[in-house]
């Protein structure tokens, strides 16, 4: 039971080393704007070409840190569920510590 309890300590202790070589690499920040005032636009359901779906925070923000995105072209389409705001579809080089700014038209 001892030499048991032994491994998997051992076990967890060699996971959680593994886990911090890995550098906190800081993640693409986008925003998204009203191309008319500039202000943020919130609620927008942003998609990767790879099927990761985030949402806009009320100020246009989200940040994206999915390794499986990152040192590549990745086109993103942008949907607004209340319909102020044309749809759109982007490619923006995606890495670590990187950013953007979107600008969409307002439909009315």
């Amino acid at each position: 039971m001892g030499k048991v309890l032994f491994l998997l300590l051992l076990s967890i202790c060699l996971i959680g080393l593994a886990s911090t070589d890995k550098p906190n690499r800081p993640p693409f920040q986008m925003r998204v704007v009203d191309e008319r005032t500039g202000a943020g636009v919130g609620n927008l359901r942003i998609v990767s070409d790879n099927g990761i779906a985030c949402y806009t925070r009320a100020n246009g923000d989200v940040t994206w840190g999915e390794s499986s995105l990152m040192d590549r072209d990745v086109r993103f389409d942008i949907k607004d569920a209340t319909k102020q705001f044309d749809a759109a579809t982007t490619t923006i080089r995606v890495r670590h510590g990187g950013h953007a700014e979107l600008k969409l038209r307002r439909r009315n």
